[in-house]
């Protein structure tokens, strides 16, 4: 038995069985009113805590742990001063509601037991900061009974889930949430709330949506933004649709109940028809860029409109967000956009000496070569105009640089830096030709064009009709589609097919129709 100036008492394994009784609860007579640390740890034994606890109010940090604990008394909520209770590993099945009553609390474990709900909190638990119930039987995480709006961590795995609460939505301090090894096949889209989000884990859950997982598995653990990236491009553009389907729908539903074994289409609020690629447009890979830059994949964007000043904006401002969010600053992916009419085809995509590159960066009037250009950025402040000099630890090779190279020898791109300036995007650009290299994987370029697609078609950029009407009297009326992209093959050097986007499983996207119809052919 260990106690210090009264106010701390630790009771370990032998210590604590000598102190219970029979019916397995702690004699009273053990506690001290003063007492602010109290901690049973080890005992089998130990079923109960006696209705005595209660008496402890300048308690403040309460410890059961590893012992048979079944049943906590009502008294607890008595404990107003309580500000961390560890309550894990034992056997509790349910908790006193008078829980609610300790409304300073800070920490709550309850890991390792036998729950599957947690009484209403009537005040609820504004100041907890961090809840552990992990390996437990809980269905669906206890948000509504705690209202913990200021919490910082929550630890739930290895519990049944089957989803996450609703009320996901108020935990808007939340910075890290385990949710790994339980059966969650979605996310919510309330989840998109969660902005500091620094840590997600959702490792061993049968998520149905296979890009979803994919991202889950390589960005989730570290890097979450780039997750609810994801569910607001995709996942909230489908909610947001459920409401509008069109009359004709509606009465379609109305008279034919649908059986629990028929698959219920989900209402379609964009189109996206995808034109086959042509030899024109086409890409070459030079292997001399594997060692620097090594995955690439292309696609044309055709009848956006992009005139109005604000649509501009938001055009420009979409690259950024997906840059800062998805790409991670650019160490994932970088993202460059083109006017097509500007472009000599075919491209190259290639590795050279930094003095051999010349290009004159975006808002520049003169050409450069590509070792001018990051010396001038090495010595320039850290706050350069142009926002550049970060890029340049992104860069494996000092001396080796990747490059586009249009037909006519012009460099368009010197990822991750900059793009051309003679071929940017302008208002009066209708074709895009857009590019998303990596050092990561080809896969990564996939995601994030099909979350650069699928942003253009949620912030309404495409020149398109009714785009939340029937899809079949859309069609049969042949109104503009909402979006129009063709495929661009990139080759390798000897003519043989690398990639090619975006192909059969790609723009695999809620609520999105994609017609291929050169598939049929």
């Amino acid at each position: 038995m260990a106690a210090r100036a009264s106010l701390e008492l630790n009771l370990h394994g032998d210590e604590v069985s000598k102190i219970v009784t029979e019916k397995g609860v702690v004699e009273e007579e053990v506690f001290s009113s003063g007492l602010k640390v109290l901690s049973f740890t080890s005992c089998s034994a130990l079923q109960a805590l006696p209705s005595f606890v209660g008496h402890l109010k300048d308690l403040l940090t309460l410890t059961v742990s590893h012992c048979g604990l079944c049943l906590l008394p009502d008294e607890m909520g008595q404990l107003t001063e309580l500000k961390y209770l560890d309550l894990s590993f034992n056997a509790l099945e349910s908790l006193p509601e008078s829980l609610g009553q300790c409304v300073h609390m800070q920490t709550i474990n309850l890991s390792h037991n036998k729950l599957r709900a947690l009484p209403l909190f009537e005040k609820g638990l504004e100041t907890l900061r961090r809840l552990d119930i992990s390996h437990n039987e809980f269905q669906v995480l206890p948000l509504p009974e705690l209202r913990p709006k200021g919490l910082h961590e929550m630890i739930a795995c290895t519990n049944q889930l089957t989803s996450l609460s609703d009320d996901i939505h108020t935990l808007t301090l939340l910075k890290d949430l385990d949710v790994s090894d339980n059966q969650l096949e979605v996310l919510p889209v309330e989840l998109t709330a969660c902005t500091k989000l620094k840590c997600l884990n959702v490792e061993g859950n049968p998520i149905k949506d296979r890009r979803l997982a994919k991202l889950l598995a390589s960005h989730g653990l570290t890097k979450p933004k780039s997750i609810l990236d994801y569910l607001s491009t995709f996942v909230v553009a489908a909610a947001s649709s459920s409401g509008t389907k069109s009359t004709k729908s509606k009465k379609k539903a109305k008279s034919k109940s649908v059986s629990d074994d028929q698959v219920v289409e989900k209402p379609v609020r964009f189109f996206v028809r995808v034109l086959q690629s042509d030899p024109i447009h086409t890409v070459t890979f030079v292997d001399t860029v594997l060692p620097v830059r090594p995955f690439i994949v292309c696609v044309i964007v055709k009848g956006l409109d992009l005139s109005a000043q604000e649509v501009m904006r938001n055009f420009i401002s979409l690259q950024t967000k997906l840059h800062e969010g998805v790409c991670e600053k650019r160490r994932v992916a970088t993202i460059a956009t083109h006017d097509l009419g500007m472009l000599q085809f075919p491209l190259t995509f290639e590795a050279r000496q930094s003095s051999d590159i010349e290009i004159r960066p975006l808002g520049q009037s003169t050409d450069v070569t590509a070792a001018d250009l990051v010396q001038e950025l090495s010595a320039s402040k850290k706050g350069d105009s142009t926002g550049l000099k970060r890029f340049l630890g992104l860069i494996p090779d000092p001396d080796l640089y990747a490059c586009f190279m249009d037909a006519t020898g012009k460099t368009i791109s010197l990822p991750p830096l900059t793009n051309c300036d003679q071929t940017k995007v302008s208002a009066l650009t209708k074709d895009v030709f857009v590019e998303v290299t990596s050092r990561k994987s080809v896969g990564t370029c996939r995601m994030v064009l099909d979350l650069f697609v699928g942003k253009l078609l949620d912030g309404r950029f495409a020149l398109s009709g009714n785009q939340e009407q029937d899809l079949d009297d859309w069609l049969s009326n042949e109104k503009p589609p909402g979006l129009v992209v063709q495929q661009v093959r990139v080759n390798t050097s000897n003519g043989k097919l690398r990639v090619i986007y975006p192909s059969r499983d790609d723009l695999v996207i809620d609520s999105v129709k994609v017609e291929r119809s050169f598939l049929q052919k």
